[in-house]
């Protein structure tokens, strides 16, 4: 154990433990013998070296808010797991300068342990270029876990941004209050996002996408809520758009976000993009769903929520296709557990508008 500047002494241990924090209370037995299994980090540059000198798996434990001296990046060798002290404690990963906090760049970095008891906030301040991770380049991987948020991030992207060959797994942990001066908290250009669990709440777009955009990638939904969030342009909740760009939504909720222009829940923006619907997947009716020209949402296997969605249609014409697939399948059949602009239109068993 080097590199260490203080030392808590603990004699029923027989071990010296050592901290950069001042905050740092003496650890308890059972949480120093926790920490025996991974490195301790006391300061910002102690976690830059590390990660910098790492190869293969490590697992590091913050144990008290840092100020990293520029932007980390997790390279092809390394697989990163940062995590929280586990005693409770709320600790912070901040950053000197407008740089994003972390660039994954072929490796893979992991934010939270089930294990741990902590929080672990990476936290922007509210200003910044370039948000707070960016993802890419082949087998390149973030995974977000329970005990992880991410905060105050700031620029073209609010959060995370996952470019060609990245891949973002939230499995859990909250993405919130980042602001976006183009599009999403979580923005997709031709990577991939897998949404099993967690929080998307309380992010701001100046352009579309106040959550989530995509374009040219793919966004699978499985759980999780996508709530709260405001697009200055459409899709409050997500924007889905490019050609080949694929939202699968399999479970989860969206739910309660607000769009200055069309679709507060979800917009797809034309027939180019596939938005499929699932399993127990629901866009709240407060949250209407827009589809652009030539849009539809594409019906797989019987749903269970009902309503499932309510699309809004600015004009009201009979005979416009909303709905393709398995329109029949369920009881009542899928057709039936969609609303047209909150009920005052009707969808027939063919997916077109009555």
């Amino acid at each position: 154990m080097t590199g260490w500047n203080r030392f808590f002494l603990l004699p029923f241990l027989g071990i010296f433990f050592a901290s950069g924090c001042e905050q740092l209370n003496a650890p308890l037995k059972e949480d120093i013998e926790y920490n025996l299994s991974v490195h301790p980090i006391t300061s910002g540059k102690e976690l830059a070296d590390a990660i910098a000198g790492a190869s293969g798996g490590r697992t590091f434990t913050v144990m008290c808010d840092i100020t990293i001296p520029a932007a980390i990046a997790v390279n092809s060798s390394k697989a990163i797991t940062l995590e929280a002290y586990r005693d409770g404690r709320t600790v912070h990963i901040r950053r000197e300068g407008t740089s994003a906090l972390f660039t994954v760049i072929g490796g893979r970095l992991t934010l939270g342990t089930d294990r741990n008891k902590g929080t672990l906030i990476l936290d922007g301040g509210g200003v910044g270029a370039g948000g707070l991770i960016n993802i890419g380049g082949s087998s390149a991987h973030l995974t977000l876990n329970r005990g992880a948020e991410l905060r105050n991030g700031a620029g073209t992207c609010g959060a995370v941004s996952i470019d060609t060959g990245g891949t973002f797994t939230m499995n859990g942990g909250v993405i919130s209050r980042n602001t976006a001066t183009g599009r999403g908290a979580v923005h997709i250009a031709g990577g991939t996002f897998i949404m099993n669990g967690g929080a998307i709440s309380g992010n701001t777009a100046a352009s579309t996408g106040g959550g989530v955009y995509i374009t040219k990638g793919t966004f699978t939904m499985t759980g999780g809520a996508i709530s709260g969030n405001t697009a200055l342009g459409n899709g409050g909740g997500v924007f889905v758009t490019g050609n080949g760009t694929s939202f699968i939504m399999r479970g989860g909720t969206i739910s309660k976000n607000i769009s200055a222009s069309a679709g507060d829940g979800v917009y797809a923006d034309s027939g180019l993009v596939s938005f499929t619907m699932s399993e127990s997947a629901v866009v709240t009716p407060d949250n209407a769903v827009s589809l652009g020209s030539g849009a539809r949402i594409t019906l797989s296997g019987a749903l269970t929520a009902n309503p499932a969605a309510n699309i809004n249609m600015m004009i009201m014409l009979p005979g416009i296709p909303l709905l393709y697939g398995d329109t029949l399948s369920g009881n009542p059949p899928n057709y039936q557990r969609f609303l047209i602009n909150g009920d005052s239109g009707k969808i027939g068993a063919d997916g077109k508008s009555l």
